[in-house]
This record gives C-alpha cells, sequence and structure tokens, in this order.
C-alpha cells in the first residue's frame, strides 16, 4: 500500500525563479499502488520559470494515477558548470503534456525525456 498520494487540479504557477536541490518536482504519489486516497495531478499550468537544479527534474505519475494535462510554458533551467548526468527532465505516466519555450543553460547529455506517455507536444527541445 502506498503512503500518500496527491490530488491537485487547475493550478497556475507563473514567474518564478526556484534554486533547489530538485526545483521542479511534480509526483502523483509515492510507493506501489494501491494508493490510499484518490490521486489526481489535473490541468496544471508552469510558465516563466528560471530554475536552477543540482538533481534532474521530475514530472511523474503512475500506472493507476497518470498525471494529466501539464504545460510547460516559457521554462529555463540552468545548470552547474559541471552539467548533470543524464537527461536534465525526466517525463513518467503524463497524459496530455505540451512543451514550448523550454531552455537549458549548461551542459546537458539530454534535455528531456519522455517514456508510458502520451499525447505529448514538444516544441523546440532537444529529445
Amino acid at each position: 500500500l502506498s503512503r500518500s498520494a496527491t490530488y491537485v487540479e487547475n493550478l497556475l504557477f507563473t514567474n518564478l525563479r526556484i534554486r533547489a536541490r530538485r526545483p521542479l518536482e511534480l509526483v502523483s504519489g509515492y510507493g506501489d499502488a494501491p494508493l490510499p486516497n484518490p490521486c489526481r495531478l489535473h490541468n496544471l499550468i508552469l510558465s516563466h520559470l528560471l530554475l536552477s537544479p543540482t538533481e534532474k527534474l521530475q514530472i511523474t505519475g503512475m500506472p493507476a494515477c497518470p498525471l494529466e494535462q501539464i504545460v510547460l510554458n516559457d521554462v529555463t533551467v540552468v545548470l552547474p558548470p559541471e552539467g548533470l548526468p543524464g537527461p536534465v527532465t525526466q517525463v513518467d505516466w503524463v497524459h496530455g503534456l505540451t512543451v514550448d519555450g523550454y531552455r537549458v543553460l549548461g551542459p546537458a547529455e539530454q534535455e528531456i525525456t519522455v517514456s508510458h506517455s502520451r499525447d505529448v507536444s514538444v516544441n523546440g527541445v532537444r529529445l
């Protein structure tokens, strides 16, 4: 049984500057299904963000609770001088992802990886 799950709908995050280990981490639940309570992350818009991570960014749902209708618009990621190993942003189990105006400043092996997801639109990003 999972210990936690998230239920969030219709949020707009805009004009943020965040410097943290992982400044963007959208996760629908932790642990293994079944979840102990209803789980949903739906219709989230993240716009005009300046992020400075020291670890990869994560947008992750679960098979029983995928993230839905996530929009990343005008997001700049400033990497440390040594870069990050692997992808800068990892996307798993998302149904409906739109990425437009996503920039990575600094050395990156790969900007975004996407798996177990559908209805994904990524403009101007190196996959």
